[in-house]
């Protein structure tokens, strides 16, 4: 696997890719997703996915991450289309792929889920008759980050903001508050009042609790102490029928005591563990067959209802 620099992160593409895979890490090891997480990528694209590394980028506002990832995300596009073809010129690589016509999902480690899950929560406003509903849900637990949310939103096209036909596997997410950044108790309690992590947890899990989207994002749960937070709330959400609830999977680690804990077991130069792949080479098919119905229907592969039996069957064999 060898990766080629982007505007915005790596690519690294298979022979004959079937789709491209936007891989998130989590803060620090994530800054470097090439090295921390490569044994890990190296999965994604043995499985024929081109893969899409982005660095983890470390701010207060992630909100602001979100924007700027769905604004860069149409030129993401046209960089790996033209790297494609670039590889095709030079090695016979991809020969005979539509490259504008791959699909796209993403999968997220630890606090990049977090950026991943505000860019879903970012889709309800690709329909501008839809965003009323958001900003009401938004102002209704923290008006001021409407406010200045949707200022932001005015200046960006609608259409950049989706995540139209992308599935999300979410790997031991983490949504945190200052605690993530700054786990020394003393120091955070002293810089609670000047710093503040915009979404909150609680604002983030609020929103996502009004959503009409989240059906095809996939939780995987490391059982780690890190995570179990974030996951046992996201999985009791009390989501409104018929929305589907948040689900989790139990990933069988292959070794049940990692050498750097179970949240980091997803880490590795060469190898990554191999309970983790199987569980995401299986659950990752499933995906991408959604990613493909939806593709060839049009239709939003965040809209449950909109799912064919064909879809469903898959969906319900992985448990998406």
């Amino acid at each position: 696997m060898r990766f080629h620099p982007l505007k915005f992160g790596w690519l690294a593409v298979p022979p004959q890719p079937k789709a491209v895979v936007v891989f998130i890490g989590g803060a620090f090891f994530g800054t470097f997703p090439t090295v921390f997480y490569r044994g890990f990528l190296n999965v994604l694209h043995g499985l024929g996915y081109a893969v899409v590394a982005l660095p983890f980028r470390f701010t207060f506002n992630h909100w602001d991450i979100a924007l700027s990832l769905s604004i860069a995300l149409p030129e993401i596009q046209k960089e790996v289309e033209a790297s494609m073809a670039r590889l095709e010129e030079q090695g016979g690589n991809n020969a005979g792929v539509a490259r504008s016509e791959l699909p796209y999902l993403w999968v997220a480690h630890s606090l990049g889920c977090k950026y991943v899950a505000l860019l879903e929560l970012l889709s309800e406003t690709e329909d501008f008759s839809k965003l009323k509903d958001f900003s009401a849900a938004l102002q209704e637990v923290e008006p001021s980050q409407a406010q200045d949310l949707l200022a932001k939103l005015s200046l960006i096209e609608a259409q950049q903001l989706s995540l139209r036909n992308q599935p999300q596997l979410l790997v031991d997410p983490v949504i945190a508050n200052l605690d993530a950044a700054i786990p020394w108790k003393p120091l955070e309690g002293l810089l609670a009042n000047l710093l503040r992590v915009i979404p909150s947890r609680e604002v983030t899990y609020s929103l996502i609790e009004k959503s009409k989207l989240f059906s095809f994002t996939r939780l995987f749960s490391l059982a780690s102490k890190t995570a179990c937070d974030t996951i046992n709330r996201l999985t009791h959400l009390q989501r409104i029928p018929p929305l589907q609830p948040l689900s989790a999977m139990d990933v069988e680690l292959s070794d049940p005591k990692p050498l750097l804990g179970r949240h980091l077991a997803i880490l590795g130069l060469k190898t990554t563990d191999a309970g983790l792949a199987r569980a995401i080479s299986k659950d990752i098919a499933a995906a991408y067959a959604v990613a493909v119905h939806y593709q060839i229907e049009g239709g939003h592969g965040s809209a449950l209802s909109q799912l064919s039996v064909s879809s469903q069957s898959a969906l319900s064999q992985s448990e998406i």
